[in-house]
């Protein structure tokens, strides 16, 4: 499994799509202006069935979640970010570049305001 890779993919298309950088969520380092994204991988290795073995092999299908957080001063932006980031990956376009990586995004889920007064690590 090349984690490095489906993750370049998937931020690289939010990156495009938005225009706006995806960073890793707790991470240090410069915060980037406003708006921004932070992700993590919240369940690396959900296993979709018990695999084939081929000489000495294991071939599985096996699915990520991701938690996207979008951050800005406008809690009105964030839900718009949030929003075509999430209307984008049911697009054809958007189905069509993972596939052509190997992925297929399975599904959206847990879409909410995630307001806190300290959130991430660059935030404080």
């Amino acid at each position: 499994m090349d984690y490095n890779s489906i993750i370049r993919t998937v931020l690289r298309m939010i990156k495009e799509k938005t225009g706006h950088v995806v960073i890793e969520a707790n991470g240090t380092g410069k915060q980037p202006e406003y708006p921004f994204c932070t992700y993590t991988v919240t369940s690396p290795y959900l296993p979709q069935h018990r695999g084939v073995e081929e000489q000495g092999v294991l071939t599985e299908d096996i699915e990520l979640v991701f938690s996207f957080t979008w951050i800005s001063n406008s809690h009105i932006e964030v839900i718009s970010l949030a929003q075509e980031t999430a209307s984008y990956f049911k697009t054809a376009d958007a189905r069509q570049t993972l596939h052509d990586n190997g992925l297929a995004w399975v599904r959206n889920d847990g879409f909410g305001n995630r307001d806190t007064f300290i959130t991430i690590d660059t935030e404080r």
